[in-house]
Order: C-alpha cells, then sequence, then structure tokens
C-alpha cells in the first residue's frame, strides 16, 4: 500500500454519492507498501479503506472480489467489501478502478513469534478448505509468462551481479508450473504487512490483489519466507515448525508437496526477488522508498547463503 495518485477532498465526496456509507469525515493516504494507492476514510457510519488500483487488473476483479466475498460469509476474517447502488463490488475514480472495504482492527507484526506463525498456518490452512469449491479461476500473475516478460525487459539494463542471479533462477521459475502438485485457490501474497493482529490474535488477512490458482504449497513457502527469519536471513526451526505443523493439522500435505518443500522456497525467493527487481528499475512517482526486507538487495543476498535451506530441509525429511 502507498500514494500514488493524489485525491482530492472534492474527488472523494463524489465518490461517496455511488455508496451508501454515510458522509464524509476525513480521509489519509497510507504510506506502506508498493502496489496499489490507499486511503483511511472515516465516514459518519465507520471506518473504510479506499483503494486505487494502479495494476491493470480488470479482467482479474471477479476473481479477486467475489473470493473475498466468499471467504468473508465462510467466517474468515477478510474485509467487508462494500457494493455500489448499482449492485457493483468495484468503481472508477481520476481514471482508475477502486474499491471500497470496511478498515479491519489491529496491525501487522514486525517481530512475530512461534505463537503467531502456528496462527498463520492454520489461517493458511483454512483458507485453502473453505475456497476449494469457489467456482472461478484465475492464472498466478507472477506466473510464467510474467517472468519470461519481465525477465526480457530487465536483462538489458540491470546490474551484473543481478543479471547472474536472474539467468540462474529463470529456468526455475518457467518450468515449475509443470509440477504435479495439489492446486487450488491461494493468498499469494502472504507477507507480515497482509495480516493483521489484535490482541495476540489474527484480526485480518488483506491484499488479495496476487490471489490465484495455483500449488497450495507456494502460499506455505511465501509464508515461511516472511515469517520464519531471523534478523540476519537464517530461517528459524522452531517457526518454521510451528508455522507448518499447524498448517498440516487443518491440510496434510502430500507427499511430494514435502519433498518439494527447499525447491518452492526457491521459487517464491525467486519471483517476490524479480517483482522487487522490477519495481526498482521500473520507479514510480513516490516519495517512498522500499525497506530493507522488501528490497531486491535482501533477497538476492538470501540465494547465495549457504545456511538458508537446511533447516527446511531438515523438516522435509522428519515428516
Amino acid at each position: 500500500m502507498a500514494v500514488y495518485t493524489t485525491l482530492a477532498e472534492w474527488q472523494v465526496h463524489l465518490l461517496l454519492q455511488e455508496y451508501n456509507i454515510g458522509d464524509l469525515i476525513s480521509f489519509e493516504g497510507i504510506q506502506q507498501g508498493i502496489s496499489n494507492t490507499n486511503y483511511i476514510l472515516e465516514t459518519t457510519q465507520s471506518r473504510f479503506v479506499l483503494t486505487l488500483i494502479e495494476q491493470p487488473l480488470s479482467t482479474s476483479f471477479p476473481f479477486i472480489f467475489n473470493l473475498m466475498k466468499a471467504l468473508s460469509a465462510k467466517g474468515l476474517p477478510c474485509p467487508e467489501i462494500m457494493e455500489t447502488a448499482q449492485g457493483s463490488l468495484w468503481s472508477f475514480l481520476s481514471g482508475k478502478p477502486i474499491v471500497l472495504a470496511r478498515a479491519m482492527p489491529g496491525a501487522s507484526l514486525f517481530s512475530p513469534t512461534c505463537s503467531h506463525c502456528a496462527q498463520l498456518g492454520e489461517l493458511l490452512g483454512t483458507l485453502h478448505l473453505a475456497a476449494r469449491h469457489f467456482p472461478l479461476q484465475r492464472n498466478n500473475p507472477l506466473g510464467r509468462q510474467w517472468a519470461k516478460t519481465t525477465a526480457a525487459n530487465l536483462l538489458p539494463v540491470i546490474a551484473q551481479t543481478e543479471k547472474k542471479t536472474l539467468e540462474a533462477f529463470l529456468p526455475l521459475l518457467l518450468k515449475v508450473s509443470d509440477m504435479n502438485l495439489p492446486t487450488g485457490v491461494i493468498h499469494g501474497d502472504v507477507f507480515r504487512d497482509n495480516i493483521f493482529f489484535e490482541q495476540g490474535v489474527i484480526s485480518a488477512v488483506l491484499d488479495f490483489y496476487f490471489a490465484c490458482t495455483d500449488m497450495l504449497i507456494l502460499d506455505l513457502a511465501t509464508s515461511v519466507l516472511d515469517w520464519c527469519q531471523s534478523p540476519d536471513g537464517r530461517f528459524e526451526t522452531n517457526k518454521v515448525t510451528a508455522l507448518v505443523t499447524a498448517y498440516q493439522k487443518v491440510r496434510p500435505m502430500t507427499p511430494a508437496e514435502i519433498r518439494a518443500w527447499p525447491l518452492m522456497m526457491q521459487v517464491v525467493i525467486a519471483r517476490f526477488w524479480l517483482l522487487r527487481l522490477q519495481c526498482k528499475y521500473t520507479p514510480r512517482q513516490t516519495n517512498q522508498m522500499l525497506p530493507f526486507s522488501r528490497s531486491p538487495e535482501r533477497m538476492q543476498a538470501m540465494f547465495a547463503s549457504t545456511e538458508a535451506f537446511p533447516a527446511l530441509t531438515c523438516y522435509a525429511e522428519c515428516l
């Protein structure tokens, strides 16, 4: 979340005429994140998050917003999407698609504990099972075609060390879709800033713009990537165990998924490194810098680490 599109107060007043959510009291931009423009709106009825979608995702809106609506109806802590007076789940403002959702309580964590990791594992398992019969499908926006196109655009302009890394991992990104592992709806972006806690308990799962139909284990690997590392980049075995064990209790992994653990970790590191590299070389008009935890340099360093994956390999062998 960030502010790439600046809105005037009159524009927000005009937008609210399409919704039955009260009169505007205040609005303020949210600075965190890297993808879309977000504002907190306070009205006479409640607090809402207004998201201007900066990426061309219009064909994916039915999947994303109906998925959020379905998961919320099943009791998962997803933001409630506000419908317009015409019954649409999205609208347009300043030439860009927007969505209004009720603001969720809580805040993201900087240093999750084993308890927090276990809660996340249980949430992911519950989400995967709850979406088993969701009727819509969407290809992974960070899948084979995206990796191929992004790499082709970046190779002529990136630094030599980055080029070597990309050339080494591009074949993996192009072939991973051929693996025969259980698939279904995944969140696709289970980083810490997309999960809120209140009084130590998960209160919200946010940002479904990478949600898609893909290998379920990718969600688990992404969560381990961001939730189970020490500040120096090492994976903490106790957190990995807590997260994966809690997930297994809800949706047991197949033997093939367990064997694929280390490979899936390399896939998610490569995907999100490439995404951050794309952001680095295609900067937007914003005063925000990518934090170190989100920088391509940190993930590139993980590729070269000799201590990054033993904990994961050991855990897989014990299952």
